[in-house]
């Protein structure tokens, strides 16, 4: 990554504009980039940034709303607080990702994979998780388990929910 586009990424997070002004008008490189990118705050909302490589990168208090994730490398960026409402986030790799507090309403989660997320205060009301892989999450009690599970969740067997009827 240039000078240049660092200092457009650095301005970027401290005047939030529009991140999809900074990805359509900067030559950046979606693979590398945005890897450990302080996006902290960013207003993202409808951005295209699918399959981009968004790893360790700071995400919290973004509004990434209806923003392009599928297929995006997430691992371990910190999303608290984030709002992802309507994200489409198919297939994405959230391991081990911080979504403390993130608004995940009505996004689409299927075939993502949460291993080791932390999911304290997450909300997923209306979320799609389909085949969305689950796993050693903190912040996750047994009534949003089982909403999940019911919703097609994946979780490991050791992890499973049982109900007692």
């Amino acid at each position: 990554m240039s000078a240049s586009d660092n200092r457009q990424i650095r301005e970027l997070a401290t005047n939030p504009a529009n991140l999809s002004d900074l990805v359509r008008n900067a030559n950046l490189n979606p693979d590398e980039d945005f890897v450990r990118a302080n996006l902290a705050g960013v207003k993202g909302v409808g951005c295209n940034l699918e399959g981009f490589n968004l790893n360790h990168a700071d995400l919290n208090h973004a509004d990434l709303s209806y923003a392009q994730l599928n297929h995006a490398n997430l691992v371990s960026a910190d999303l608290s607080h984030a709002l992802l409402k309507n994200a489409n986030l198919r297939e994405a790799q959230l391991i081990a990702v911080n979504l403390t507090q993130a608004n995940l309403v009505y996004a689409d989660l299927s075939g993502a994979n949460l291993r080791g997320a932390n999911l304290t205060g997450a909300n997923f009301n209306g979320a799609t998780v389909t085949k969305t892989e689950f796993g050693e999450n903190e912040g996750l009690d047994d009534d949003a388990r089982n909403d999940l599970e019911q919703r097609g969740a994946i979780f490991p067997e050791c992890e499973l929910v049982t109900l007692i009827t």
